[in-house]
């Protein structure tokens, strides 16, 4: 009885540590003129441990778009300047 417990408990702290991703604020600067930015002209700028301290982060910089720079954040798992090619 005690092993199958121990497992439960094992599993639901592991998986609930790892819930939150870590967060990548990107930066395109001087983009082409447009409607849209193009993929290439996305940096990364900043990593971030959660969604709180990317937010703070954002507040920091003057939010979405500055001037001629604009900033976006997303899951670390998603680049804006899509798949690597070989």
């Amino acid at each position: 009885m005690r092993l199958p417990l121990a497992l439960f408990f094992l599993l639901t702290f592991t998986t609930s540590a790892y819930a939150e991703c870590a967060w990548v604020l990107w930066v395109a600067q001087n983009p082409p003129p447009g409607p849209n930015i193009p993929p290439s002209a996305w940096r990364p700028l900043e990593g971030h441990e959660n969604k709180k301290t990317r937010e703070q982060a954002m507040n920091r910089l003057g939010g979405p778009a500055k001037g001629d720079s604009y900033m976006m954040c997303l899951p670390d798992t998603i680049d804006p300047r899509g798949p690597k090619g070989k």
